[in-house]
Order: structure tokens, then C-alpha cells, then sequence
């Protein structure tokens, strides 16, 4: 064995556990790297938030779900979140209200009140279809308002700036889970969102 080899065979196990170390601390700065080029994200109620600059809206869930209440959610968040942090529909839920009406897949807004109806609710137009007139649900009757889900094209033509044109858009892209789903569906304008609003309603 000559000196060379003698002294490799001497150190062979300093020299194995250098490269292991080595090998360690390459793939740590790999990892590292890799880790810093890409984007964070929070997953809440099954939506994937990116980056830490990601807003949050504030939004009220009421009615029939089992704990209401006021809730943050990030953005990007949809309706159907808002119902699951607010621990899903109650045993008392209006569910044929909430199929026709509630669209879970729409945008939470900040701000938005998200209401949830009982099977008993006589101030909901629950009983749209049901033998009830299309045109003039009993809800509409009883508190003025005008509901985007169910009002026809003459009686939104009543309102302030909606004519012909703009009551179409409104009835095409039904149906809303909020008022303010007219704003964030581009179906008016900011001005005509402002003169109606008061007298708008999804129920």
C-alpha cells in the first residue's frame, strides 16, 4: 500500500462524513432558493390566497346558518366560504330558496350581508314558482323594494337610470347572492348603483 492510499484509508472516515455534510448543506441552500421563488399561499375554507399584499373583506352572515355572525375572509374568498365559516346551513335553511337564489360560487364583497332564509319566512319570496306571480312576488309587495332576482324588465324599467337595455343585463345575469353583485358583474354603473341601491333587494 503506498503512503497515498495509507493515508486515504487513515481518513476515510473524515473524509465520508465531509461529503455527507457537504452534501447536506448543498441541499439546503437548494431548498432555500427554491422555497423563496415561490409565492406563498394560505389556503382558508378551500380557497388558495396568494402573497401576503392578498386583501380581506368583511362580511355578515345571518338568517339560517348555524353560528352567524361577522366574519373576515381573504380575498378571493366565495359565497360558498362565507356559508362554511359560519358552520354551514341550519336544519331550519330554506333550501329551495337558497338553489334559485343564492349563487354560493359568486365573490364575497366587503361589506356584503349574506342572508340565509327559513322554510317559514314569509318576508322571502320563497314561494316564487310555487303558484306565486312571477312579476310581483309577495315580498316585493309588502316592503317596496325591488328584487333583482325576480322583478320583471317593466318594473326595473321604474328605476332611475335603467331603461330597455340595462334591465336586460340585469335579468341575464341572475341570479345574485348580494345587490352589490351588480357592481362586481359589471351589469350597471357605479352612478345608477348609487341612485337604486336603496331601493334594491335579492329577497
Amino acid at each position: 500500500m503506498t503512503n497515498a492510499e495509507e493515508l486515504v484509508y487513515r481518513l476515510r472516515l473524515p473524509l465520508a462524513l465531509l461529503l455527507v455534510g457537504l452534501i447536506l448543506a448543498a441541499g439546503g441552500v437548494f431548498l432555500a432558493l427554491n422555497k423563496n421563488n415561490q409565492p406563498e399561499f394560505e389556503i382558508v375554507s378551500g380557497t388558495e390566497v396568494k402573497g401576503e399584499n392578498a386583501g380581506v373583506n368583511i362580511v355578515e352572515v345571518s338568517g339560517e346558518v348555524n353560528s352567524p355572525g361577522v366574519y373576515e375572509l381573504p380575498a378571493g374568498a366565495r359565497v360558498e366560504d362565507a356559508l362554511m365559516v359560519a358552520g354551514g346551513l341550519s336544519s331550519d335553511a330554506n333550501t329551495d330558496w337558497v338553489e334559485k337564489y343564492l349563487n354560493r360560487a359568486a365573490n364575497v364583497v366587503d361589506g356584503q350581508k349574506i342572508y340565509v332564509p327559513s322554510q317559514s319566512d314569509s318576508s322571502t319570496d320563497n314561494n316564487y314558482g310555487m303558484g306565486q306571480s312571477e312579476s310581483q312576488p309577495p315580498s316585493q309587495e309588502i316592503s317596496g323594494l325591488v328584487n333583482i332576482n325576480t322583478a320583471s324588465r317593466a318594473e326595473l324599467e321604474e328605476l332611475r337610470g335603467i331603461g330597455p337595455v340595462y334591465a336586460q343585463k340585469i335579468i341575464d345575469n341572475r341570479p345574485y347572492s348580494s345587490v352589490e353583485e351588480l357592481l362586481v358583474k359589471k351589469v350597471i354603473t357605479q352612478k345608477i348603483y348609487d341612485d337604486n341601491k336603496h331601493l334594491l333587494t335579492i329577497y
